[in-house]
């Protein structure tokens, strides 16, 4: 095997542009699972800024969220995220069950987040609205960043279910 070999099972680094403190509409370009050497494994989102309030990301921006797996919030942002993309409120505990319930009164939670993430990329497209505010504790020694997704107020989310 010669210098490169390998190089077809490749992957081209990911390197994102973050979202900062800020109100924004977005649209979903693609929503997928990264593993990254140093973090592990990183659900991802990557979105396109349709309106923004932070000037240093404009409209047009593409920006990425990503969430490290196996962190004690890790789980509940990916919720969030996926109720809102599906129409739900997040702050809603009624609205948020009724989007992981099928018609059998199964949780399917599991199933929807496995769904976003795979090659067929369901999520492109949905716009939705997003919070970041940048929070410090004295626990944490570096502040960080929370996003707070909803619905977009003049879009929709996923088609009702079947």
């Amino acid at each position: 095997m010669g210098k490169f070999g390998g190089m077809q099972e490749a992957k081209i680094g990911q390197g994102g542009v973050y979202f900062l403190e800020g109100r924004y509409t977005v649209r979903v370009v693609k929503v997928f699972m990264l593993d990254s050497r140093r973090s592990g494994d990183l659900f991802t989102i990557e979105a396109i800024i349709l309106k923004s309030t932070c000037p240093q990301r404009p409209v047009g921006l593409k920006c990425s969220w990503q969430v490290k797996m196996g962190q004690e919030m890790a789980l509940p942002n990916i919720k969030g995220f996926l109720a809102a993309c599906a129409g739900a409120d997040p702050s809603n505990d009624l609205e948020v069950r009724a989007a992981f319930t099928d018609q059998d009164g199964r949780d399917i939670s599991e199933e929807t987040a496995e769904m976003a993430v795979s090659d067929e990329n369901p999520l492109a497209g949905i716009d939705l609205d997003l919070v970041v505010v940048t929070i410090s504790t004295k626990e944490k020694k570096m502040p960080f960043s929370k996003h707070s997704w909803a619905p977009a107020k003049d879009g929709a989310g996923l088609p009702a279910k079947a």
